[in-house]
């Protein structure tokens, strides 16, 4: 265990606000853990954006705040924040802040349902080119159909909807940004599969593991749907803990026989 705890900095999805982590953050914090949240400029941004590099921008900007500080952190990403987390990521491992003679580091990265990629890839190329189903793209804008049985489908109703309600525009555009930078090849990483995600099924979680992260990850699997933070903040809260070096936490989680 680090004598001093690091940082757990959070990039919420597409669609999502820093709100949605705050029953783990709760959690995280009663267990002794400072929690910082990225606010991701594309979400429901007038004018649309025409690529990422403004989440790139911010995720960046409040991971950099606390490294600067001297302090380790452990950044955890959702869905979509997975690819351009991955390039705010960029100089800002252990290996390079050490080169350049800076305290403080990302000791590791956890991704909760999270896209990753070689460079060269997009989002959008995950999706075979195509919009899924339950887009809705008007206006460079894309707005989920179905928010509460894609992203909430074991929330109780009352819940799903309340979410769904929250939901704003995505900038569509960022969907076509391409990476640049795979920073899990570069910093220690967990992923958590969730086994019933309707909006990045587990198949698909699992293809991204065997074809780019293959011996990258440390993979840990759960139940829940695509927003376990929301659905099962204390098993989420344990992920995050043990990544950030905690050992012995007892949660429905688990974790792979087989390393895929």
């Amino acid at each position: 265990m680090f004598a001093t705890k690091p940082v757990i900095v959070f990039a919420p999805a597409a669609w999502h606000g820093p709100d949605c982590f705050s029953s783990t953050i709760e959690l995280l914090s009663k267990n002794g853990y400072t929690c910082v949240c990225c606010n991701l400029p594309s979400l429901g941004s007038e004018p649309p954006l025409e690529n990422w590099d403004p989440d790139v921008a911010a995720i960046r900007k409040t991971v950099k705040e606390v490294v600067d500080s001297g302090r380790d952190a452990v950044v955890v990403f959702h869905s979509y924040s997975g690819l351009p987390g991955g390039e705010a990521m960029k100089g800002l491992d252990r290996s390079s802040r050490a080169q350049a003679g800076l305290q403080g580091a990302v000791i590791r990265l956890v991704y909760l349902a999270a896209f990753f990629a070689d460079p060269g890839m997009a989002l959008i190329d995950y999706l075979g080119g195509q919009d899924l189903p339950w887009f809705d793209v008007q206006d460079k804008k894309v707005r989920p159909l179905n928010a509460q049985e894609i992203f909430y489908n074991d929330l109780s109703p009352a819940e799903a909807d309340k979410w769904a309600a929250k939901i704003p525009h995505h900038c569509y555009r960022t969907f076509y940004s391409r990476v640049t930078h795979p920073a899990f090849k570069d910093v220690p990483s967990t992923y958590l599969i969730c086994e019933a995600d309707n909006a990045i099924p587990m198949q698909a979680q699992e293809s991204m593991l065997e074809k780019v992260g293959q011996g990258r990850f440390e993979i840990e699997r759960c139940a829940a749907g695509h927003s376990p933070f929301l659905s099962m903040p204390g098993l989420t809260s344990d992920v995050i803990r043990r990544a950030a070096g905690e050992k012995d936490l007892n949660s429905d989680v688990r974790k792979d026989s087989v390393n895929l």
